[in-house]
């Protein structure tokens, strides 16, 4: 149970992390395009 649990948490931790990623990116494509 314990190494499900942690292996959904991690799951979710790095698709959390790309998408913040992501976002920030392209936020940074607005800021560049838009000084």
């Amino acid at each position: 149970m314990t190494t499900v649990t942690l292996a959904q948490v991690a799951e979710r931790a790095g698709v959390s992390t790309a998408t913040v990623s992501m976002v920030l990116r392209n936020r940074g494509a607005d800021l560049a395009s838009h000084p």
